[in-house]
């Protein structure tokens, strides 16, 4: 070691200074190893370390040093979570952690409205979403006031002794959700963990046969852990708590149980090498930094490096970018189940079981897992077809959607869905739900390809349900979306199973580093908040209240994290230290207080370093990607190769072309056919326009048949509403979402004002012709589609909304306009800055010509139905015979264009 180590005693446990200037892991396995002689006897012997990484170090150490034929018997390693639940013998079985989520779920619920209100600071009731917020909330509070050996009671006393105010309502509240907690886990024969630890070290009764010593690693050993430690020592056990430090000089910076003491450790210098600093301009630029670092240290084996990401943002940042550069990396610090393909199946599971919505619905829908059972019960393409379903019907509930659909595939998908809905309904005891959610899963995954990550937790789920079943019956049932919160809390506190060793450089979190004997290390996130990290705020716990009582609390945060931050330079390795001046969205970030514990002009220029403006030597992420000179993932030809297919075209589809020849390719192009899909909560504009034609429609082809046209505008008005009404309950059934509802109405007013301008119209002498007239290839239009411009070009295709028809002026064409502004029909094709922007009127003439149907260039136009109701009317063009000529060769150009094969040439000129 650098320096010399020594002992310091107190009554009842020793302090073990192992000195400073070299790894503390390997220093402790050599103690441990000299202790014995001969074989290595550590059975009798518990090693407590604060992480579980540092105990694989360890034993991997201890099996270093004791070589044949010596024979090793390691030692017991434990967390200090773990340390008491070893200890205690418990009376009664131990409440489960789902035992426990389901106790304080019961808990919150049962309530009284004054505790409630005092909680969250309203009477209403709450929903499922905040209760279960506040269940996990109270269980959070409740575990650490008991690791203090603290309950509820105890705060209000504790806090007015020093004169700190509290609001005993809000305590008084929390007591009485715990007590109701209490009950609920005994009434089941079950005891709680926290309470038995407390009952088990108040009588001084451990459970500790054939322990002679523990030795405990950690610098900040608190409340409970502490005392238990005293505990075992006053019965007789050799209790030693390792400090990675000297003793001598800085013995005042640790208590006598050696854990740092925040007084000395906020303010300690820690002496920290310019050179081992970089400041990056950004988070993601750590990444770059790191990758620097890596590549700085030459042919250095893997295992001689380690790369430390103390939040999980980092984490996934230098991962990310690692691999990207083919950079071998391994992590094990996995993200939580609950984030897995699984969890994310569990929580859709959720609202659908609350509400069983068309909405939770889709959601689902969408999930990997649904559309491949979906799929594999002989459905085609599902998402296609609910996104049909909805983009018609826009349903509120499945019940709802069951009342509107037809088509013998929609009602095939409802029935399918409705299978698992129809399991999620009722309620039953949790032992009952249990096997019934496993049986859900299983069903919904049979036949499935699962890798080695679903496989590990779908496990998970199997435990955590089988805890839930195997509860002892209590009489209270609970509903499904109650039970899968349960279960997507058990998952939270469960990671996802690491991938396979690569061999390579390992990425570890903060708390590890210092334990680590890799001789490099390269260390990210010095950022406050980071760097040392800020326990969570908490308005029922205020800092200044954590602190007097003695929690985790933001001083204990920093002198932890600058004693180890100091312990790990001091040891003689090489390390570089990361820090960013500001987020990705250029907000100014402030380094590391623990970077800046010096002072003069040292301290002046460092801070000038963290702040000061970027240089070109920076580390940059975006200089890598573009080093890297990697192909794009993304296909460079995004277009399949050879000509376009363009079959026909509509008459709404030129304007498409003229305004982006591009975006007309991918969406008429057959080989291609982009669609956008979206779920809508509301009509959209095409389903509002779909909705007030198809009223329409009805109320024409109602028209065609009367002798003469309907000029009373009440008998128009009565007419169209009563349409509407019969629309809205074929479309959207006896339930719409209320934002359909609302927009029914709106259609109901602008019907309304469109009866009086018809009525108007009536009395000109115009009466009804023809409507919705199609022009296509389908069986169901009208006619057949029509040769554009002549044989050699491509078929037109088409439906005219109205034809209207007066004894003296002849024909018009009409098209329904629903939008909410009332654009003419004339500015709508044509402006004087690009002149022909939209063929579709002109080329109605085209269509009704093929039928023997004129209609004369003044003509054509619109009826306009806008959100004002004064624009509300019908709107001509006026066009000439020249200007309809010049629109009808406008088109036979883009036909042209089409196809001679030249669209791909036409559309990269346009493009450039």
């Amino acid at each position: 070691m650098g320096m010399v180590a020594g002992y310091h005693r107190t009554p009842m446990v020793t302090r073990r200074f192992l000195g400073s200037g070299t790894h503390l892991l390997p220093v402790l396995a050599g103690e441990l190893v000299a202790s014995s002689g001969g074989d290595v006897d550590l059975q009798r012997h518990i090693v407590v370390l604060p992480t579980g990484r540092a105990r694989r170090q360890l034993e991997r150490l201890l099996l270093q040093q004791v070589q044949s034929p010596r024979v090793l018997t390691p030692p017991e390693m434990l967390t200090p979570a773990r340390l008491l639940d070893r200890l205690i013998a418990p009376a009664r079985t131990l409440a489960s952690a789902m035992a426990m989520a389901a106790a304080w779920t019961r808990a919150v619920e049962l309530l009284e409205l004054d505790h409630r209100a005092a909680l969250v600071g309203h009477e209403e009731a709450l929903s499922p979403a905040e209760a279960d917020a506040l269940a996990t909330r109270l269980a959070r509070l409740t575990r650490e006031l008991a690791s203090h050996d603290l309950e509820p009671a105890d705060v209000p006393g504790r806090c007015e002794a020093l004169s700190l105010p509290v609001d005993g309502a809000v305590w008084d509240a929390i007591e009485t959700a715990r007590n109701t907690m209490l009950a609920w886990i005994q009434e089941r024969g079950l005891a709680d963990r926290d309470a038995s630890q407390g009952e088990a070290l108040a009588n001084g009764v451990l459970h500790t046969a054939g322990i002679t010593a523990v030795t405990v690693v950690g610098a900040d050993l608190q409340g409970r852990a502490a005392r238990c430690l005293e505990v075992l020592s006053s019965s007789g056990i050799e209790v030693t708590t390792v400090v990675h430090d000297t003793g001598d000089d800085r013995d005042a910076a640790w208590t006598p149980l050696g854990v740092v003491d925040p007084t000395v450790w906020m303010s300690r210098p820690i002496a920290i090498p310019d050179s081992s600093m970089t400041a990056c301009p950004s988070l993601d630029d750590q990444s770059a930094a790191a990758l620097d670092a890596l590549a700085s240290l030459g042919e250095a084996e893997a295992a001689s490096v380690r790369v430390v990401a103390p939040d999980e943002y980092l984490r996934k940042s230098f991962l990310a970018a690692a691999r990207s550069e083919g950079v071998a990396v391994d992590c094990w610090e996995g993200d939580p189940s609950s984030a897995s393909r699984l969890g994310h199946l569990i929580q859709l599971l959720i609202p659908l079981a609350e509400t069983a919505s068309a909405t939770a619905t889709g959601d689902l829908l969408r999930h990997p897992d649904i559309e491949a059972w979906l799929v594999r019960s002989g459905m085609f393409q599902p998402l296609s077809l609910w996104d049909d379903m909805w983009s018609r019907h826009a349903p509120h509930d499945l019940a709802c959607f069951a009342q509107v659909v037809v088509k013998e595939h929609h009602k095939t998908l409802l029935t399918h869905l409705r299978a698992i809905v129809s399991r999620l309904e009722g309620d039953r005891t949790l032992s009952a739900w249990a096997d019934v959610v496993m049986a859900l899963l299983l069903d919904v995954l049979d036949g499935a390809d699962l890798d080695d990550v679903t496989e590990t937790v779908l496990e998970q789920i199997h435990a955590l349900l089988t805890d839930l079943h195997e509860l002892p019956p209590g009489g209270d049932d609970w509903t499904a979306a109650s039970v899968l919160r349960l279960l997507m809390s058990g998952l939270a506190a469960h990671t996802i199973a690491a991938n396979e060793a690569s061999g390579g450089v390992e990425v570890i979190g903060w708390l590890d580093a210092h334990l680590d004997d890799a001789p490099n290390l390269v260390i990210m996130g010095m950022n406050e908040g980071i760097v040392p990290s800020s326990p969570g705020v908490d308005p029922w716990l205020p800092e200044a209240h954590r602190a007097a009582i003695g929690l985790d609390c933001r001083a204990r945060r920093v002198a932890r994290d600058a004693y180890l931050l100091a312990a790990t330079i001091e040891s003689g390795r090489d390390v570089r230290l990361i820090t960013s001046r500001a987020t990705n969205g250029g907000e100014p970030l402030a380094p590391s207080g623990l970077l800046l514990r010096d002072e003069g002009e040292p301290l002046a220029r460092r801070v000038l370093r963290f702040v000061g403006e970027d240089d070109a030597s920076s580390p940059r992420m975006f200089r890598r990607r573009a080093a890297a000179g990697e192909s794009s993932a993304f296909d460079a030809a995004a277009l399949p190769e050879g000509d376009p297919i363009i079959a026909s075209m509509s008459v709404t589809a030129f304007r498409g072309f003229i305004r982006d020849p591009y975006e007309f390719l991918l969406r008429r192009d057959l080989r291609i056919r982009a669609k956008d899909l979206q779920t809508h909560y509301e009509l959209d504009a095409m389903q509002f326009g779909t909705l007030v034609h198809d009223v329409l429609e009805h109320w024409g082809r109602g028209e065609m048949g009367q002798d003469g046209p309907t000029i009373e505008a009440s008998h128009i008005e009565r007419d169209l509403h009563d349409a509407l009404d019969q629309f809205v309950r074929q479309r959207f059934g006896s339930n719409p979402l209320p934002m359909v509802r609302l927009q029914a109405e709106m259609v109901r007013s602008r019907l309304s004002v469109f009866a009086t301008r018809q009525a108007e119209r009536a009395a000109q002498g115009w009466k009804v012709h023809a409507v919705e007239l199609s022009f296509g290839d389908s069986a169901h239009d009208d006619y057949p589609s029509v040769p554009f411009p002549s044989i050699d070009g491509l078929p037109l295709r088409g439906k005219i909304d109205r034809i209207d028809l007066h004894e003296e002026l002849g024909f018009q064409a009409l098209d329904y306009k629903t939008g909410k502004s009332a654009t003419g029909a004339k500015k709508s094709h044509w402006t004087s800055r690009s002149g022909w922007i939209d063929l579709q009127l002109p080329l109605y003439r085209a269509l009704l010509r093929s039928i023997g149907t004129e209609v004369p260039a003044s003509g054509l136009g619109y009826v306009l139905i806008p959100a004002i109701g004064e624009d509300c009317g019908f709107d001509l063009a006026g066009w000439t015979d020249a200007e309809l000529e010049e629109a009808e060769a406008e088109a036979a150009e883009i036909v042209r264009i089409i196809t001679s094969g030249e669209l791909m040439a036409y559309i990269e000129e346009s493009l450039a």
